[in-house]
């Protein structure tokens, strides 16, 4: 029997430290990358690992990879030995991680599994979009027994050039860049302007830890004014372990203690690196135009954000889409309207993220309407009340957060869902003076 729970949140005084748990966008491509390198790779990370990274690490040992996960003070160390693609008919059991779908499809299909690989996901992953992943996959020699989850990937990928849309999941051009390593290297060309662009970023990062450089250029045959970017892997790529490695802070996790100071006290949150590629470090600088008081630390990686009077204004999502929920909850306090614009795309996250934030607004008291690819809210009322979650772990967290200021009780549907991204964010946000209580129920 499935055991859920709902987490109460009262108002409270916000004040303390926090570490930042390690970025999940970083661990999902130095596991994939680790599994299919020349050596044993030591990952280190702060935290406990989010229910999407146990996936991919799950996809990693059922690909062939040997994964050894165990703990430190503080956190852990994921040791990956090589192997993927050793397996002869693996299943591939993605759970609710898109992030792990769309990056071990096409790795698996470069790989060429001689009986074939079966992918199976749940939750809402099977809804969210591939087909736009799958076509250029076929192109180049892959076949699919279906075209949603769960299928049978046979055939093998040969490298060469992909072409794509970037308007609909950047995890697609991530995916195909892990892969093409293995295919013999190839261009990467997107045909739309690219969404979540740092988190391409972050991947071609990591892959250069790996020995893997991937170039980028403009290319002049792009659909739109403003695409064109062309991604290049070259022939002779190949990832060699780096022995040891360690994942930065996660920003976008970090962002909602951020925002919980701005909110209801000061918060400090450490282990962060302020050069970091995640693009959703943009949230120190959200916060300072809503109003907060903010310090860095850009030597210590700190960051400390205090309450203000806040205000409303006007914010461009398209690169940090996995903000949005928490900048709502921040922007319901500010006085004023906030205009949120760019977030079309999340209406394929692990809920309608954009009815979702809509709804978690006016079910505390707010106000707040979505049109044309844009959220407004007019600020400067959080009432309390009771929040559906939809199972979507950022639309709780970002109630959490609210609710230290409400007036009165706020009541979070599935609160357990929070262990997609950050399975310890209950405790450390009773650790900063958040009065929470989770309370299960069958």
């Amino acid at each position: 029997m499935k055991i859920d729970a709902v987490a109460k949140v009262k108002r409270s005084r916000i004040s303390g430290e926090v570490q930042a748990i390690s970025a999940k966008a970083e661990l999902h491509r130095m596991i994939i990358c680790s599994a299919l390198s020349g050596g044993v790779c030591d990952i280190s990370y702060a935290g406990t690992l989010a229910d999407d990274v146990l996936a991919t690490i799950g996809c990693a040992v059922a690909g062939g990879a040997s994964v050894d996960v165990r703990d430190v003070p503080g956190g852990g160390i994921i040791s990956v030995k090589p192997g993927f693609g050793s397996a002869e008919n693996p299943h591939f059991d993605c759970a609710e991680s898109g992030s792990t779908l769309r990056f071990m499809l096409p790795v698996a299909a470069a790989v060429g599994f001689s009986r074939g690989a079966r992918f199976a996901g749940r939750g809402r992953l099977p809804e969210r979009p591939i087909a736009e992943l799958m076509r250029p996959l076929t192109e180049h020699g892959a076949q699919f027994s279906a075209d949603r989850l769960p299928f049978t990937l046979t055939g093998r990928m040969s490298g060469g050039e992909f072409s794509l849309p970037g308007n609909v999941s950047s995890q697609y051009v991530t995916g195909l860049l892990l892969a093409l390593p293995l295919a013999g290297g190839g261009d990467v060309i997107v045909t739309t302007p690219l969404g979540s662009a740092p988190y391409v970023d972050i991947t071609r990062a990591v892959m250069a830890r790996f020995g893997v450089n991937v170039g980028v250029r403009n290319s002049s045959d792009g659909a739109e004014e403003g695409s064109g970017a062309v991604f290049s892997v070259p022939k002779d790529a190949c990832y060699t372990s780096p022995g040891e490695i360690r994942a930065g802070g996660d920003w976008s996790a970090a962002a909602f203690f951020l925002a919980a100071g701005a909110l209801a006290g000061e918060v400090t949150v450490t282990g962060l690196d302020m050069m970091s590629p995640q693009g959703d470090r943009a949230i120190v600088e959200l916060l300072r135009r809503f109003g907060a008081g903010i310090s860095v630390d850009d030597e210590g990686g700190c960051v400390t954000v205090r309450k203000a009077s806040l205000r409303g204004c006007e914010i461009d999502a398209d690169d940090i889409p996995d903000l949005v929920p928490v900048i709502a909850a921040v922007a319901a306090a500010a006085e004023g309207v906030t205009v949120i614009r760019g977030v079309e795309r999340l209406r394929h996250k692990e809920s309608d993220r954009v009815s979702a934030v809509v709804d978690m607004i006016r079910s505390l008291g707010g106000d707040a309407n979505d049109a044309d690819g844009t959220i407004t809210i007019r600020g400067g009322n959080i009432k309390g009340g009771f929040v559906n979650s939809r199972g979507d772990h950022r639309i709780a967290m970002a109630a959490a957060v609210a609710g230290a200021i409400a007036r009165e009780e706020v009541t979070i549907s599935d609160a357990f869902c929070v262990a997609k991204s950050h399975p310890g964010f209950y405790d450390d946000f009773a650790s900063v003076g958040g009065i929470v209580d989770v309370v299960p129920v069958r």
